[in-house]
């Protein structure tokens, strides 16, 4: 893919984002405005792009938080991450938020439906250290760890470069969990090899760390070999690790 497509590819995903959470009052996620551009605000939505977007950010919040609420020094590793927030939505506290306020309710016609009026926090956010790597090719990461340099009063983050390449993210001022988020870049479709490489020098062990690896919608973008390769990769050389 050309930069031109991965940035496009982005935007496409924190738009339905930004239309269910900020537009629509669905879940709480105060970074997205930062990381869009004016012209996308500006862009008209859907009822059933705002569901569908809602579900899966539910059940991607649900699944991370039962593996990090059960699992000793958790490691979330977000493949193909682009423009996502859960590292920033989780350092404060509302990954799987479902605050209990008064939704707007969407105008009822012939091609859509309304949204729900209501919503009742099921549960308390589990919060422990967790260290976060959001691989991307590297002019995404180029580009969002800028963007959390220009606006870390809304990240409330401040980034420094690693050693070894690619960006640290930590909270300003700090969290009692003390999190972190490491910037990587890597093109999925090099040799799996490189990726446990580069993700060994930010601090993550492949053999021993207990790993959540998180792969939405990447997988499309990849030949099947490639993805055959890297699963099979990461299932022999993460023994630890969930997908």
């Amino acid at each position: 893919m050309t930069d031109s497509s991965i940035m496009g590819t982005a935007e496409d995903a924190i738009f339905s984002k930004y239309a269910t959470a900020v537009q629509s009052g669905y879940y709480q996620d105060p970074f997205l405005v930062p990381l869009m551009s004016t012209r996308l605000q500006q862009r008209p939505s859907i009822p059933i792009l705002r569901r569908s977007t809602h579900a899966r950010v539910m059940v991607m919040d649900r699944v991370i938080q039962a593996f990090i609420a059960t699992r000793d020094n958790p490691k979330v590793v977000v493949l193909g991450s682009g423009k996502d927030t859960t590292f920033f939505r989780y350092t404060a506290g509302l990954v799987d938020d479902l605050p209990s306020r008064t939704r707007n309710t969407e105008a009822t016609t012939a091609e859509t439906t309304p949204a729900p009026t209501t919503t009742t926090c099921s549960k308390q956010p589990v919060m422990k250290r967790v260290d976060w790597y959001e691989v991307d090719h590297p002019s995404m990461i180029q580009t969002k760890a800028r963007t959390i340099q220009q606006s870390e009063s809304v990240f409330q983050s401040k980034v420094t470069t690693h050693p070894c390449g690619g960006f640290i993210v930590t909270t300003n001022p700090p969290q009692p969990n003390n999190s972190h988020c490491h910037l990587i870049s890597h093109n999925l479709s090099n040799a799996p090899a490189l990726l446990l490489h580069k993700l060994s020098q930010h601090g993550l062990n492949p053999l021993t760390d207990n790993i959540l690896f998180v792969v939405e919608c990447v997988q499309m973008y990849l030949l099947e070999t490639t993805s055959q390769t890297l699963w099979i990769h990461l299932r022999q050389m993460c023994p630890r690790a969930c997908l």
